[in-house]
């Protein structure tokens, strides 16, 4: 239905892109707006100006006339000057409702226009938006708008009172506020479920980037520059920063090396290494973690025995993404390219390499129990002392006796020492 309304009659094609519209104001707006970079309608009050005679109306109700809508939500606080636009409000927030699907893939939308955008960015690869400053396109105007702000204008204007984070888009700064500050985030529920597995997200973003990266395993991101390719933009952004921009960070740990353009990593950074604070507390063993995000995956993972990231060669299944990505490259790429300086060990990655020369080249045991004089170089085996030790749980069960053990290692001497002789 929705590619049937898409190449139905748009008969006003752009000379400069593939954008087509069934009218012509639409496309003289479009030129105006895109490629001229015209913006002809300017507020009377300051000196604001839009290509948009629409959004020059929204300006000026909202910023200098206060209007903050006439329509109330009867549910909640909600306002808002137009009455389809409660009703949508309604439908969305309160109901649940997502009536607009996607008839080529699980993607759902609460607008029309929003679904016509992802089909024409997802299924019919357009990207009409191009910036005038290097090889980045993208299918959507705000997206390319912010590119252009973070990129080329680092342009960080929406600050916030809680802390030192400045975002540069409104968007960005709600998704802050929620994530680290905690506002609505306990009172709202995880309604949007994977179609794929059990995996739940607060929000419809976060499940259509769950899907791609985990089921469809797409990487619709691609650097302008070079071959990388990722299913997040926020780490096409991180690696386009830190690889080709050679920006390594502002914020200057006193302690040590470290260095973030982020004021939230750094304090994190801070409380966690150097102050060994572990703030967070599971509420069924004595797990703590540095971050809510951590054990919240712990808890998952653990307590609630969930393994959402399935591999797609074999039947192998994990708690944890980047384990899931770290199976992949060792068992099936047979990827090992971080080689020990001192030996000839290679690994996947760099956190088994630092545990590895902690381990053997420097024999440290600096991850010491709490509960006992157990000590180790390995948080995994120390968290493997806590669970067997102190916890007793038992959850590896050999399939042929009955007989359970704490730790996979375990079950499989207990099985090559008993049941394979």
């Amino acid at each position: 239905m929705v590619g049937e309304y898409l190449k139905a009659e748009q008969n006003h094609q752009c000379t400069m892109c593939s954008y087509n519209t069934g009218h012509a104001s639409h496309l003289k707006q479009h030129i105006d707006a895109v490629h001229l970079n015209r913006k002809r309608h300017q507020c009377p009050m300051c000196q604001f100006r839009t290509a948009e005679a629409s959004k020059l109306r929204r300006h000026i109700s909202g910023v200098h006339l206060k209007v903050k809508g006439q329509e109330k939500c009867p549910h909640c606080a909600f306002t808002t000057p137009r009455a389809d636009t409660l009703k949508r409000h309604i439908s969305v927030i309160h109901l649940n409702e997502i009536p607009h699907k996607c008839p080529l893939c699980p993607q759902t939308s609460t607008r029309l226009e929003h679904l016509k955008t992802h089909f024409k960015a997802e299924h019919e690869k357009r990207k009409d938006f191009k910036c005038p400053k290097c090889p980045y396109a993208t299918a959507r105007k705000f997206t390319l708008n912010r590119h252009i702000k973070c990129v080329h204008e680092d342009v960080q204007e929406n600050a916030r009172e809680k802390c030192n984070y400045r975002p540069v888009d409104k968007a960005d700064l709600r998704g802050h506020v929620k994530r680290v500050h905690g506002q609505l985030r306990e009172k709202r529920e995880r309604s949007h479920e994977c179609p794929y597995c059990s995996l739940r997200t607060w929000s419809a973003g976060q499940l259509r980037s769950h899907i791609d990266a985990v089921h469809l395993n797409k990487k619709s991101h691609q650097c302008p520059i070079c071959q990388f390719k990722t299913a997040e933009g926020a780490k096409l952004r991180r690696h386009i920063s830190g690889v080709h921009l050679k920006v390594k960070g502002q914020e200057k740990c006193p302690h040590c090396l470290f260095t973030t353009p982020s004021p939230a990593n750094l304090k994190q950074h801070i409380s966690a290494i150097h102050l060994k604070e572990r703030p967070h507390v599971c509420t069924l063993c004595p797990h703590t973690s540095t971050r809510l995000e951590h054990l919240k995956r712990h808890f998952e993972a653990l307590h609630e025995k969930r393994k959402d990231h399935k591999c797609p060669k074999c039947p192998y299944s994990t708690a944890s993404k980047s384990t899931l990505n770290r199976h992949i490259k060792c068992v099936h790429d047979n990827v090992q390219n971080i080689a020990c300086e001192k030996c000839d060990y290679t690994t996947v990655d760099k956190a088994n390499l630092r545990g590895h020369m902690k381990r053997v080249h420097e024999q440290l045991r600096d991850k010491k129990c709490k509960l006992c004089d157990y000590a180790t170089s390995e948080s995994g085996k120390l968290r493997q002392n806590v669970k067997a030790v102190h916890v007793k749980i038992r959850d590896r069960k050999c399939s042929d006796c009955g007989r359970t053990f704490p730790m996979a290692n375990h079950l499989k001497n207990h099985r090559v020492a008993v049941h394979e002789k």
